[in-house]
């Protein structure tokens, strides 16, 4: 795999990690205009960066490979 092909696989998982996180965010809005408990919780958020490997460590070891 190219750099520029490693390049894009990254922001590929940027761009699914964001789309996902605002899809939470928009759910937690929605409950808490219904004065309902929010149901993704700030360590759902956090999950989110190993879920799609976007770690210093797993980002930096993946270009090292």
């Amino acid at each position: 795999m190219t750099e520029e092909q490693k390049v894009a696989l990254v922001n590929s998982q940027v761009a699914c990690a964001l789309i996902k996180a605002m899809g939470m965010k928009t759910a937690n809005d929605a409950a808490i205009d219904r004065h309902s408990y929010p149901p993704h919780q700030e360590f759902e958020f956090s999950q989110l960066i190993n879920e799609y490997s976007l770690g210093y460590n797993a980002v930096v070891n993946f270009f090292n490979s």
